[in-house]
């Protein structure tokens, strides 16, 4: 299994923009990855522009498969513009 968690500050008056990219990309891995076996989107309570994504993988070959997807590459450029800096990706190791 392969693991991520990805944390992004969304800027405020982007914020609807943002959730409809993700939950885009969210039903075309689910329609189309058997291999991930988890990908949620979600935002905290406490900081409402602040996002979490985590995605879990049956291998780093299916990652690898997701990131070179049309609808992952079609979309990133558009999600990145609505965020206030540059994702963190935190790679996990499941146990």
């Amino acid at each position: 299994m392969y693991g991520l968690i990805v944390s992004l500050s969304v800027q405020e008056d982007q914020r609807d923009v943002f959730e409809a990219l993700v939950q885009g990309i969210a039903r075309a891995v689910s329609a189309n990855e058997p291999d991930n076996v988890a990908y949620h989107v979600l935002r905290t309570r406490a900081q409402p522009n602040e996002y979490r994504i985590v995605e879990i993988y049956r291998s780093k070959d299916a990652f690898k498969s997701h990131l070179g997807a049309d609808y992952v590459t079609g979309t990133n450029a558009e999600v990145l513009k609505t965020l206030t800096g540059n994702p963190r990706v935190d790679v996990m190791e499941i146990v």
